[in-house]
C-alpha cells in the first residue's frame, strides 16, 4: 500500500493542477481547452486506477487459499467498494458551515 501511496502521490498532484486549470477554462468559456484538460485528466484517471489494480493485485497475490475463498465474490472491497468505486471526494467546509 506504502508503494501504491507513493505512486499515486504525483498524479493526484497532477490532477488537483488540472482541475485548477479547468476552472480558469470554464470561467474563460474555453470550450477547446475544456477537451484537452479533461481529456488529460482522463488519462491521469486511467493510470490512478491500473496503479490501484495493480496493488490490488499483488495484494491479493500475497492471500492465503483460505484468506482468497473468504474474499471470494467480495474482491471488489480491495478495490475500494463495489465495482471499484470509491466514495465521492468532499471538500472541507468554513470553519462554521453545517453540511445539508
Amino acid at each position: 500500500m506504502a508503494e501504491s501511496r507513493l505512486t499515486q502521490q504525483g498524479t493526484h498532484q497532477q490532477m488537483q493542477t488540472l482541475q485548477a486549470s479547468l476552472t480558469e477554462a470554464i470561467k474563460a468559456g474555453d470550450e477547446a481547452k475544456i477537451d484537452s484538460i479533461t481529456q488529460q485528466m482522463g488519462g491521469l484517471h486511467q493510470q490512478q486506477t491500473s496503479n490501484h489494480a495493480k496493488s490490488m493485485a499483488k495484494i491479493y497475490a500475497s492471500l492465503t487459499p483460505d484468506q482468497k475463498t473468504k474474499a471470494g465474490p467480495n474482491l471488489e472491497l480491495l478495490m475500494g467498494g463495489p465495482m471499484g468505486g470509491r466514495p465521492p471526494m468532499t471538500r472541507p467546509r468554513p470553519a462554521g458551515q453545517v453540511q445539508q
